[in-house]
């Protein structure tokens, strides 16, 4: 059974919940250490209010929100037997105190859950998924909160492919066997050479031969508009799980810049999920 260390990320909003619920599923096949934490945003203090007042009201929030991750911590162990559980209490600027979490933990997984509105479209609003995804150094599981789990069968690797990707690809392989799921690599290109059908044969045969996981194939689309040919692909087959490495800073950025219409492109499939792979 692979194990799994994951930080669940939480302000106990309605989407981190769903994102928890999400990720209790989708832990199911495998043996987890989950770390719950929250962070306390530290505002500069007012001038105008009492240092003692100001500080006696940060103890009594403090002792709520233990309450409050103590609660969350109880749901998870009631919930699962194949989890261990510890929660974080931290202050200070979000993303920054995520990223210490995770790398103090050693994190496979930082769960977060995403706000309605699409990845693509919130990753220019200045949110902390967003940050995380685009900036961090650790694998991101961002759920929508209109996301609900259902078992995973089909995902979907987008990326320019190179070498790169193998790492990614093998890795991926290992939660693909839990869930018996096909692995589909979508390499988007803006244009194809005459002799690419060929190279692309000999990329899936190293693919396979790194990887040793046989459910995968190899598809390749080509455009200059990826966010929406990616977005075209996921709903035409019914995607459980789309993934992208953010290694791949020329694909990445290209989703991040274009057209407004490229900009606002929104994910509207209930079934999908997003890990972004920093490599």
């Amino acid at each position: 059974m692979k194990r799994i260390t994951a930080l669940f990320a939480t302000d106990f909003s309605s989407s981190a919940e769903n994102a928890l619920n999400y990720f209790i599923n989708f832990a199911r096949p495998f043996e987890v250490k989950l770390y719950v934490l929250h962070v306390v945003e530290v505002p500069l203090i007012p001038t105008e209010v009492p240092y003692e007042r100001l500080f006696d009201k940060q103890i009594s929030d403090k002792k709520d929100l233990g309450a409050k991750l103590m609660k969350t911590t109880t749901r998870i162990l009631e919930l699962c037997n194949n989890v261990e559980v510890n929660h974080i209490l931290a202050e200070g600027d979000p993303q920054e105190e995520i990223n210490k979490a995770s790398d103090k933990c050693n994190a496979d997984l930082i769960i977060m859950g995403n706000k309605k509105g699409g990845f693509f479209t919130r990753i220019f609003s200045g949110d902390t998924v967003a940050g995380m995804i685009e900036n961090g150094s650790r694998k991101i599981l961002a759920i929508s909160e209109d996301v609900h789990f259902r078992p995973i069968k089909t995902i979907v690797y987008a990326c320019a492919i190179s070498v790169r990707d193998h790492n990614n690809i093998n890795e991926l392989s290992e939660y693909a066997k839990a869930f018996d799921a096909e692995i589909i690599i979508l390499n988007v290109r803006d244009k194809l050479e005459q002799e690419y059908p060929e190279i692309a044969a000999v990329m899936l045969d190293e693919i396979m031969d790194h990887v040793h996981y046989k459910n995968i194939k190899l598809i390749t689309k080509t455009g200059t508009n990826i966010s929406a040919i990616i977005k075209k692909f996921i709903d035409e087959i019914d995607t459980d799980l789309v993934v992208m490495a953010t290694h791949h800073r020329s694909f990445f950025e290209a989703i991040l810049t274009g057209s407004t219409t490229e900009k606002s492109i929104e994910y509207s499939k209930p079934s999908y999920a997003h890990i972004s792979s920093s490599g």
